[in-house]
């Protein structure tokens, strides 16, 4: 595509802001004429602001068309241009404005520039609403690919100069992706984040909002087709559901001993209570052989993963494995108590008990299959 092109209803040279003057990978300088093609202006009812920032500009390079934001603008602080400025010569004031480089035109569509720069003394253009509406469409990696039921308008206004452009954007773009909203307090993230989702909700689309806070327990009060859930009260979760290295995460185990031993409690007492027993699994006075074959097939030909177990007691259960195997006498061969071990536990049982005792660990992690959210 040619400038003229996206330019094709107006006179672009009523757009012309100056030529390029210094290229960086980033940003460029541009050398406006004169102060006068930064005064207000009213372009086919189009306002135009160009003495501030913050607004798009188009440069006009051989390897093709580049989108600029204005993001400085300045006059020189020299004793000719404070001359001009004090008998209001705009025809010897020249500014410079910093404009960051944000898009290449391909193929219709504004896309990242990558390593590609400007060139000096390229032509810069103020942007027009049409050419602000087709970057913002460019942001869309899928708008044109699905129907209209799939699209979220209207998600966000965006003003260039007087005019205030609709932003709507594929529902599949936002939830098939990352996406981060940034702002200072009070600069509407909450609001933004809000918007988006009471789209998917009208559109029908399946989403889950975790409210740690509370901030948004108004919002689909009155919807039918939201269900709130309170993690603990009417709903929670299976504690066989958290994998092993996230109860290692919730623990803060060391990279020692701690990670193996909470594994070893949590595989033991999902052994009871796979077989209905809600307690400890006892190791004391057992033989060795005889625990070691019951565990390893217990593992063997189930799915640890998917088995449930009670979190409350961990804390005994690393207890009851604070045993040793006795080398000789009578109980040679069995499980006996050992206080180096004990001893060497102990950190690990104080933090466990710690965190239940001072976290909603324990209301938040049940088995209770009439609360459980594992359907969601």
């Amino acid at each position: 595509m040619k400038i003229d092109e996206l330019y094709h209803n107006y006179n672009k040279e009523e757009f012309y802001l100056g030529r390029v003057s210094q290229v960086t990978l980033d940003y460029c300088l541009v050398q406006a004429e004169n102060l006068t093609l930064l005064q207000t202006k009213i372009i086919s009812n189009q306002e135009i602001f160009p003495k501030t920032i913050n607004y798009l500009v188009v440069i006009n390079d051989e390897r093709g068309i580049f989108l600029g934001k204005v993001i400085k603008s300045q006059i020189r602080n020299t004793t000719a241009t404070h001359d001009a400025l004090l008998y209001d010569d705009r025809q010897h004031i020249c500014p410079e404005l910093t404009i960051k480089i944000v898009g290449l035109l391909q193929k219709n569509q504004f896309r990242l520039p990558n390593n590609n720069t400007v060139g000096l003394t390229n032509k810069v253009y103020i942007a027009t609403s049409e050419i602000t509406k087709l970057y913002l469409d460019s942001f869309d990696l899928m708008y044109r690919n699905y129907s209209h039921d799939n699209i979220l308008d209207d998600v966000a206004i965006v003003k260039s100069f007087g005019t205030q452009l609709q932003f709507s954007t594929n529902i599949n773009t936002i939830f098939d992706r990352h996406l981060l909203i940034v702002g200072a307090t009070n600069s509407g993230k909450s609001t933004s984040a809000l918007r988006i989702l009471e789209e998917a909700r009208r559109k029908n689309k399946k989403f889950i909002l975790i409210d740690p806070t509370g901030e948004y327990h108004q919002s689909f009060s009155k919807c039918e087709n939201v269900e709130s859930i309170d993690l603990g009260n009417s709903g929670t979760i299976d504690p066989g559901k958290i994998k092993l290295n996230q109860w290692k995460t919730l623990f803060q185990t060391n990279e020692n001993s701690q990670g193996p031993e909470l594994m070893q409690a949590i595989n033991e007492l999902k052994f009871q209570y796979k077989h209905g027993k809600n307690e400890i699994y006892p190791k004391l006075g057992r033989n060795f052989t005889d625990v070691e074959m019951e565990l390893n097939t217990f593992e063997i030909e189930n799915d640890l993963d998917n088995l449930s177990f009670n979190q409350q007691l961990l804390e005994s259960q690393i207890i009851a494995d604070s045993v040793k195997i006795a080398n000789y006498g009578k109980n040679e061969g069995k499980y006996v108590n050992d206080s180096f071990i004990r001893n060497t536990n102990e950190w690990l049982i104080q933090k466990i008990k710690y965190i239940r005792r001072t976290t909603k660990i324990d209301i938040f992690f049940n088995n209770d299959p009439n609360k459980n959210l594992g359907g969601l």
